[in-house]
């Protein structure tokens, strides 16, 4: 069962990276570009950073 998504597209969100990983990765403000399939029953979203206009595909619990 696919689960909705808790954002919506043009929404402005915090993107908070997890993991080790993500410590290397900046953190902020991001805008929902497209909403993703879920991976690993987790929803996904591409997101562009408002601070240097990156795009990123990250899980929704990344962000919020």
């Amino acid at each position: 069962m696919i689960k909705q998504h808790k954002f919506q597209v043009g929404q402005h969100v915090h993107y908070k990276p997890a993991g080790a990983f993500g410590r290397m990765q900046m953190s902020g403000e991001v805008k929902i570009e497209r909403l993703l399939p879920p991976t690993a029953s987790e929803n996904q979203y591409q997101v562009e950073s408002l601070f240097d206009g990156r795009r990123r595909v990250v899980r929704e619990s990344e962000i919020g």
